[in-house]
């Protein structure tokens, strides 16, 4: 009963951490699920997205009601579908989010707690499934220059402690989701005109499964994207993201909109060549460990 307890708050700290606010006064939480179309379309698998997210979103909600005494609303508007919850009667799960999250309140400025990474597995996984169900975009429009599909995890512009921290999560030894990059929202890595975009960890789709969505179009969507990537490319063995072992291939162009108050401070004016150049600057653990 505990571990089923600890699982399922897990996966609530999860859907805060990706696209969820909390209100410290009325003792509330609201989720927001985002939709960046009409249809989530796969290779032969296409959905309306909003119908089928109303559907899969049934099941947070009942959890989250067993979490709030069913003081659970869920709200659909034209871009995205917004769980409401009010913590009425159940102080102790209200208690543990603001305790995790520090006292932040919202997806824009959540980081995660150092202790959390020693978690136990199950609870890494169960949070990391409810970050993906509402932060993860998957399509068939996500690939890389080879034509390799990716499971796109999308972290607010603001937001640029994040990145490396669910980075590091992913390639937990004990969880072993293997990043393939990060495409920051900065203007060395997205280029000088709409740069100021979210932040996207990009994930190839085969390894991607043993988080999954609880979502089920999405997890559909998945499976074909992955077999689709071994029957082209083989299952390979992964590769974990290791700055410290890279090399810098190309010199970019500088701009002066690394000087923008959109950057984070500890790296504004700063010009970079890779992405990874960006990790090592705001922390990447690997590069701690090793250093």
């Amino acid at each position: 009963m505990l571990n089923c307890l600890l699982d399922d708050l897990a996966f609530l700290f999860g859907l805060t951490c990706g696209r969820g606010s909390l209100d410290y006064s009325e003792k509330s939480l609201k989720i927001n699920v985002p939709f960046k179309s009409i249809e989530a379309v796969g290779i032969n698998k296409k959905y309306n997205q909003k119908d089928k997210l109303i559907i899969g979103l049934d099941y947070m909600v009942n959890l989250l009601g067993e979490f709030t005494g069913k003081h659970v609303r869920k709200i659909s508007s034209g871009s995205a579908i917004t769980i409401s919850i009010l913590f009425q009667s159940n102080t102790h799960t209200w208690q543990s989010l603001t305790a995790f999250f520090n006292g932040r309140d919202s997806f824009q400025n959540f980081m995660l707690p150092e202790d959390f990474f020693s978690a136990p597995r199950n609870l890494k996984l169960n949070f990391l499934r409810g970050f993906s169900d509402v932060a993860g975009f998957i399509r068939k429009s996500n690939y890389d220059r080879s034509k390799r599909y990716r499971v796109y995890l999308e972290i607010p512009n603001a937001n640029w402690h994040l990145p490396i921290q669910i980075c590091r999560l992913l390639q937990d030894p004990e969880i072993r989701v293997p990043v393939q990059t990060i495409t920051w929202g900065h203007p060395n890595i997205r280029g000088k005109g709409n740069w100021a975009k979210e932040h996207q960890i990009k994930i190839y789709t085969e390894y991607f499964g043993k988080i999954g969505f609880t979502i089920d179009f999405k997890n559909e969507i998945l499976e074909e994207l992955a077999n689709a990537n071994i029957s082209n490319f083989g299952f390979k063995q992964p590769s974990f993201c290791n700055p410290m072992n890279k090399k810098i291939l190309k010199q970019k162009i500088y701009t002066d909109s690394v000087n923008s108050s959109n950057i984070h401070e500890s790296i504004r004016g700063q010009h970079f060549n890779a992405f990874w150049q960006i990790c090592t600057s705001l922390g990447c653990y690997k590069c701690k460990r090793q250093a």
